[in-house]
């Protein structure tokens, strides 16, 4: 087993299957890439701040929190999985705006899956899931989705923004 730090990190690699555990609390940048490996990872209190000023992909990985930031210039891309579940325990904070690129959504599903209540922030999901918890839906903005919306059983807290189902094909609107 190993413990990674919360530090500035070029790329974080696990070539083996030995057992990891993050930084219980603090924030762990990686401005290159991250390959999670096939080991277990005991996720904490710590952030995953995906950094870089080149384009970088997010792996479908259990997240404690999220960032997505970094000083993003020309046409470079926030990449998400494209399969596979991005599940976020704590806070996601994705960037906004950054030079001439943006975000590739081509299939992985967002999971919010906190205990406790947890606040969907505005942003274009592919598909977003809730782990049946209390969530709050950000106070301005819109809330995109392109392919599926399973809200669990938990209540939503409704403060101002928008539900954009926006996908080309068929899409279900929940009972919600």
């Amino acid at each position: 087993a190993q413990t990674i730090v919360a530090l500035n990190y070029g790329n974080i690699t696990n070539t083996g299957n030995g057992n990891r555990t993050l930084a219980s609390s603090g924030t762990i940048g990686i401005s290159g890439t991250f390959t999670p490996g096939s080991g277990t990872y005991t996720i904490t209190g710590s952030t995953i701040n995906f950094n870089g000023s080149g384009a970088q992909t997010v792996n479908a990985f259990s997240y404690n929190n999220l960032t997505l930031d970094g000083t993003r210039t020309g046409s470079n891309n926030i990449i998400l999985a494209s399969s596979g579940t991005i599940d976020v325990a704590g806070t996601f904070s994705p960037i906004a705006s950054f030079g001439s690129g943006g975000y590739v959504r081509t299939g992985s599903t967002i999971n919010f899956s906190g205990a406790n209540g947890q606040s969907i922030p505005a942003f274009n999901y592919s598909a977003l899931s809730s782990s049946n918890n209390n969530r709050v839906l950000a106070s301005s903005g819109t809330v995109g989705i392109s392919r599926t919306f399973t809200p669990g059983s938990g209540t939503y807290t409704i403060t101002g923004s928008t539900v954009d189902f926006n996908g080309t094909g068929a899409q279900t609107v929940n009972a919600f």
